[in-house]
């Protein structure tokens, strides 16, 4: 996905960032056991520089306090909401930044 710049197309680089950050959400509630459809509410980019090789983006996990209430939320039948940043990086550089809300939503809700 090059765009006509012969740089990443900035929407693969987001696709990149934003599902970083939906897998740790996915991950996080299978391994509390519970069921939800995860999905982006609300998420914007930040890109810092052109990006012309490979590249990779990762999420950090907020502390478990935040995780604690979020699983709470969810376990009594609410969809709970969290908010997430991902790096993407290229050649060990940070190249671009996404912000994110992202939502589960528990199979009564869905």
């Amino acid at each position: 996905n090059i765009n006509h710049r012969s740089t990443v197309f900035a929407g693969s680089c987001a696709s990149v960032a934003m599902l970083a950050a939906w897998s740790l959400v996915l991950l996080r509630v299978s391994d509390a056991g519970l069921d939800a459809r995860i999905v982006i509410q609300h998420g914007a980019m930040d890109y810092l520089t052109p990006i012309d090789g490979t590249f990779s983006a990762t999420c950090q996990s907020p502390d478990e306090a935040i995780w604690a209430r979020f699983m709470r939320t969810l376990a009594r039948g609410r969809p709970a909401r969290v908010d997430l940043s991902a790096e993407v990086e290229s050649e060990s550089a940070p190249v671009a930044k996404m912000t994110g809300s992202y939502a589960a939503i528990p199979p009564s809700k869905a």
